[in-house]
């Protein structure tokens, strides 16, 4: 009898375990359901899921139904949006909308490009100590700031150059200066007394950045209007590997005067300059999934060559693909890349997708992909399907690329 107790009370807890484990399984399914779908009007479409899961339409203009599809429109002139639910082996799980696009072009990069960004406000890099002139230790704005922090007014007046803080802090004449600072809980405004140090100059104790540069490639350009998409990953601070909060900025001719190879634990890099009186266009958003920003039509040739139809997360397989770089000369040329694997189901950010370097002149050249290479457009089966944004540390051969799917969102945004 206890014998029989005791296996009813474990069959008991196996089995709230296994619902336990069911609902936090269906819980990351459900987190990693797209809540929207882009199609090409006028153009056979494959499957938009892999099975089990499905999408239906909720109403009879759009067909987006698993498995081979007719097309769709034709000669649509702009965007129609349709609503739609995923399902799961036929079970209704998540709403989601379906975006029919006009069937559409893009100039690709593959460009190395320079690339400087001013930064909104100060970026604080950390805080330290001020000898004073009895040779104390004295740290001003411990506690008060921290590193990440955005210093936006300093008594009133805006600070966007370093100059600018150090000028206010100057004519406070030893006064205790107020911050507008943004910090991850918010904007608040915090009191810093300076200190004076063994000059005579007046001291906060904090470090900051005003602007960051360096080289990155351009992933395509929009005829239509002059937008350009780069790198496929945010600029981020050195010091504090935070996403640089950029305000402007500007796209510039790069000089590349070589490169390092990578190989297992050290990635490559190209080391080279920015040409900053040769500017191609400017930079207004540097987000997680890429830089973007508007070039004059009269530069476009110095930075794309063929156009390519798009081509959207569920047309991307794994198999045979290209890249389009710069990284061995002059010219923009093709090379051969195996994409590994992808993952469709999700928004996957930078990581739609594992591609893999397999052009000897490549290997043979640089090891792989090699800093600076971010951006470099993927085609495959004619069409551009994204941008190469990382590489694997312990296989440079290797690296993520992002789907264009999600760089077009970010522009649209």
């Amino acid at each position: 009898m206890e014998r029989r107790r005791l296996l009813w009370k474990r069959l008991l807890w196996i089995g709230m375990g296994l619902c336990v484990a069911m609902g936090i399984a269906a819980g990351w399914v459900w987190m990693q359901m797209p809540t929207q779908f882009h199609l090409v009007a006028g153009r056979e479409e494959g499957q938009l899921l892999s099975f089990p899961f499905a999408v239906e339409q909720n109403q009879d203009q759009v067909m987006v139904s698993e498995g081979s599809q007719a097309p769709l429109e034709e000669n649509i002139e702009k965007t129609q949006t349709y609503d739609a639910t995923i399902t799961f082996l036929g079970i209704p799980m998540k709403e989601a909308q379906v975006h029919l696009v006009p069937e559409s072009q893009l100039l690709a990069g593959g460009k190395v490009v320079g690339m400087a960004l001013k930064t909104e406000g100060l970026l604080v890099l950390g805080t330290g100590k001020v000898e004073t002139k009895e040779g104390k230790q004295v740290c001003p704005a411990a506690s008060l700031l921290e590193t990440g922090d955005i210093i936006l007014r300093c008594n009133g007046v805006a600070v966007e150059e370093k100059e600018a803080l150090e000028k206010a802090v100057k004519e406070s004449g030893g006064k205790a200066v107020e911050l507008w600072v943004r910090q991850k809980e918010g904007e608040k405004m915090v009191t810093v007394q300076p200190v004076t140090d063994q000059t005579g100059q007046f001291r906060l104790g904090i470090w900051v950045r005003d602007s960051a540069q360096g080289l990155g490639t351009v992933t395509f350009v929009d005829p239509l209007n002059g937008t350009f998409g780069a790198l496929g990953h945010g600029v981020y601070d050195v010091d504090t590997s935070a996403l640089l909060p950029a305000e402007e900025g500007v796209l510039t001719e790069s000089s590349i005067v070589g490169y390092a190879p990578g190989e297992s634990g050290t990635p490559g890099e190209m080391t080279g300059g920015l040409k900053k009186q040769h500017q191609l266009g400017t930079i207004e958003k540097n987000t997680e999934v890429g830089v973007y920003g508007t070039v004059k039509s009269s530069d476009y040739s110095l930075l794309v060559s063929d156009s390519y139809p798009i081509a959207f997360r569920h047309e991307v397989k794994t198999g045979k693909a290209e890249i389009l770089t710069d990284v061995l000369g002059e010219e923009v040329e093709a090379y051969d890349v195996e994409i590994t694997s992808v993952n469709q189901n999700g928004l996957a950010g930078q990581m739609g997708m594992v591609v893999q370097i397999t052009d000897k002149r490549l290997l043979e050249s640089t090891g792989g992909i090699i800093q600076g290479m971010s951006g470099s457009p993927i085609i495959q089966d004619g069409k551009l399907i994204g941008a190469v944004t990382h590489v694997f540390v312990k296989d440079p051969t290797k690296g993520y690329g992002i789907f264009l799917e999600t760089m077009l969102e970010e522009v649209a945004a």
